[in-house]
């Protein structure tokens, strides 16, 4: 959809379902006057695993809406990722929201249940903005927010997108988002894959491949085993025996942070970028 103002309009009706779309570029008239790309006035829908970009306007804007689902979208590139005003009964489930202004923002009368979502790197204003309230707020990946702190299974960490350049937001390996969630029933994700395709859902639109981890400390086995296999003479032969505090090789490097940098973890040679303080 390419409109000069809102995308999908649904108002009033119950029942409504957007799903497998690409809703770009609306809102782009001189007014600019347009609620959103998919806008829910006074309704009830599930919006399922659309891709919703370059609007400029919210990429979902819900206003007296009910009984609504938002799930398994990648929202990127609009003025607000997803905007909620006296809404209901609304559950916001592993989306991808990144590259806007303000990233998900609760307006007074809504109070969501938001769980298991990636909502990071949105502009210079606030990824999460919360004025109303929410029931639920576990298991997301989230950047900044106004809250004064997030409740304990709700991460704060780079999800480590593989290549956001050419538009691929699925997860690198060492993304601290794999197998992140409480989610175990058979799904699929923004591209058909089934989820889950390692212990959990993965946060976020994309599921990446399942890693093995026997032990469950989200070091993945192949990892393990490049310090299991390093000195067959030592006493590490498990992977419950590779701690993520230690640190193998001593430089000052544990485990974990070895895992996280992609750095090896069997060497302690440390090289520290800092002109520029960013990879160029």
């Amino acid at each position: 959809l390419d409109n000069a103002k809102t995308g999908i309009v649904l108002r009033g009706g119950a029942g409504t379902l957007v799903t497998d779309c690409t809703i770009a570029r609306n809102n782009s008239g001189i007014d600019q006057d347009g609620y959103g790309g998919i806008a829910v006035l006074a309704c009830c829908a599930s919006l399922k695993w659309n891709t919703i970009e370059n609007n400029q306007c919210s990429g979902i804007y819900a206003d007296e809406a009910s009984s609504l689902e938002i799930h398994g979208n990648l929202i990127r590139e609009n003025r607000e990722g997803i905007q909620l005003a006296l809404t209901s009964d609304v559950t916001i489930q592993n989306n991808t929201i990144t590259e806007t202004i303000d990233g998900l923002v609760i307006e007074e009368g809504s109070s969501p249940e938001i769980t298991c979502n990636i909502v990071w790197n949105n502009g210079n204003a606030t990824d999460l903005v919360v004025n109303g309230g929410y029931d639920r707020l576990e298991f997301n990946d989230v950047g900044t927010t106004n809250l004064p702190g997030l409740p304990p299974t709700n991460i704060s960490q780079d999800p480590q997108f593989k290549d956001p350049a050419t538009d691929d937001y699925s997860l690198a390996e060492t993304s601290p988002c794999i197998d992140d969630t409480d989610l175990g029933d058979e799904g699929r994700d923004i591209t058909g894959a089934t989820r889950p395709l390692g212990d959990t859902w993965d946060m976020g639109a994309y599921e990446s491949p399942g890693y093995a981890d026997l032990d469950g400390d989200k070091m993945p086995d192949w990892w393990e085993w490049r310090i299991i296999d390093y000195d067959t003479s030592d006493t590490i032969t498990s992977f419950e025996q590779v701690i993520g505090t230690d640190d193998f090789d001593g430089d000052g490097v544990d485990n974990w942070n070895e895992w996280l940098n992609g750095t090896d973890p069997t060497t302690n040679i440390v090289v520290a970028i800092t002109n520029p303080a960013e990879n160029p």
